[in-house]
């Protein structure tokens, strides 16, 4: 970054920084004070600032040049404001949240609703109109968890995000979670123990295609309550929510056909990195080699697959997206969440999706 960017960046923290070693206004001409910089942000000790620390996280995620494109179509006026002629997409995450903060948590939420969940897939029962969204929704979402969590020794505090995309809306659910307690050592080699509360993260999707909700919590009992507080509030019904097991491994019988994916244009390649099948009184695992051709191998009649995991090669995307299906109890574990594969993965077979009555599209929020 540019060195007026960092300046601006850590003059609330001069306090901290100067017991670290670090001179006001901070010089990073040469690679002495650039180092010099760079040890005292990478060693924390109890006295480090919370707030320090949660800027360097955001800026290590936000920094990249997609966060930059996604701020050019969003906010575009407010980017043109604060863009320098100079500046890298390091620069502009900064100026952006010192500007805005606000607008860049939101892009920060657009980033925490693609991290790997497992989720529960559930349909509305009996054709149940979707209600609109807004932001009085969302406080009553937070109003029906908010005591569920204090009865159940997470605390009464909820807060509800939105997200949208194209394919359907992410509701991001932060709350307590139950009290830890751990060992920490101070930097005399003093220990005490602290019992402390940390904040969980909870995700709800949406999906427009099918209509259906897809809910990843801690536990049975907290998808539990997250599907009878979204059914209620956009379903107006606890019961709303019906809980849908349609996952298959059937079609990996079929051998390297069942991963074709030329009608993909965002898809380029599909294989199998591992099988979990029953075998004697146990399971029997394949994942060294070409796993495909050893399922073929062992396949007998009536054979039952009851986990896979599958790669996928995705068009602009450097890294492969891993995909685990567990037909047992109809659970899908993706280290990323993108439309193409969910597509893929119904018209393949994987999943079967029963017919839906038009349903209204939740509306987006401002």
């Amino acid at each position: 970054m540019n060195a007026a960017t960092v300046r601006a960046l850590l003059e609330p923290f001069e306090d901290y920084l100067s017991t670290q070693g670090i001179v006001f206004p901070i010089e990073l001409e040469t690679e002495f004070h650039q180092n010099k910089l760079a040890s005292a942000l990478s060693v924390h000790t109890a006295e480090t600032p919370p707030e320090l620390v949660e800027r360097l996280e955001m800026i290590a995620l936000l920094h990249g040049t997609q966060s930059t494109l996604k701020f050019e179509e969003d906010y575009a006026e407010l980017l043109a404001e604060c863009r320098g002629e100079n500046d890298s997409p390091a620069d502009v995450a900064v100026k952006m949240f010192l500007c805005a903060p606000h607008i860049v948590w939101r892009e920060f939420d657009r980033q925490a609703a693609k991290c790997q969940r497992t989720f529960s897939v559930f349909r509305p029962a009996g054709g149940l109109p979707l209600q609109p969204s807004s932001p009085d929704m969302l406080e009553r979402v937070e109003r029906l968890l908010g005591p569920w969590f204090a009865r159940n020794a997470r605390t009464n505090w909820c807060r509800v995000r939105q997200v949208d995309a194209e394919d359907g809306i992410t509701f991001l659910v932060y709350h307590g979670d139950l009290m830890n307690r751990v060992t920490v050592i101070a930097d005399d080699g003093t220990t005490r123990s602290e019992l402390f509360r940390p904040e969980r993260l909870d995700i709800v999707r949406y999906r427009r295609e099918g209509g259906e909700w897809l809910v990843s919590g801690n536990g049975s009992k907290v998808r539990d309550e997250l599907r009878k507080a979204f059914g209620s509030v956009f379903h107006c019904s606890a019961t709303a929510l019906r809980e849908v097991c349609e996952y298959s491994l059937e079609p990996l019988l079929r051998g390297k056909p069942a991963l074709d994916c030329a009608g993909s244009k965002s898809i380029m390649n599909v294989s199998l990195s591992s099988v979990v099948v029953p075998f004697r009184t146990g399971r029997m695992v394949l994942d060294r080699g070409d796993v495909m051709d050893m399922l073929m191998s062992v396949r007998t009649a009536g054979m039952r697959i009851d986990q896979a995991e599958l790669i996928f090669r995705i068009v602009g995307l450097r890294y492969p997206v891993r995909v685990t299906i567990d037909a047992r109890n109809g659970k899908l574990k993706s280290s990323s969440q993108i439309p193409a594969i969910e597509q893929w993965i119904e018209a393949a077979g994987f999943r079967k999706v029963a017919p839906h009555a038009p349903e209204q599209a939740l509306l987006d929020i401002a």
